[in-house]
């Protein structure tokens, strides 16, 4: 099976509609084309402003203020976590008399 290129030619607006649309000020709206360049580049929006809502329900669930001090924690955490751990040692097997015998 080939490979087909399918393009689509808008056709011209038909003159009674030209006339409608003059008589009603109607103005054409953007196109996906135009849209795009209005938007400009994706930025991130991922503001340290806008923070989830904290419902206490029951006694002994995290408030805002010790949700803040644990996110804190975790971030300095982070920031040490590197150095802390070294290389991973592989484990050593437990003696077994059974297989292993002295002749």
């Amino acid at each position: 099976m080939s490979k087909r290129n399918i393009t689509y030619t808008k056709p011209e607006e038909p003159e009674f509609l030209k006339k409608i649309k003059q008589q009603a000020g109607y103005k054409e709206g953007p196109t996906v084309a135009t849209k795009s360049e209005q938007l400009g580049p994706a930025e991130d929006l991922d503001c340290d402003e806008e923070q989830p809502t904290v419902v206490v329900l029951n006694e002994g669930d995290l408030t805002a203020e010790e949700a803040q001090r644990e996110k804190a924690r975790l971030e300095r955490g982070k920031s040490q976590a590197p150095y802390l751990l070294g290389p991973r040692t592989p484990e050593k097997r437990p003696f077994c008399a059974k297989h292993h015998s002295a002749d």
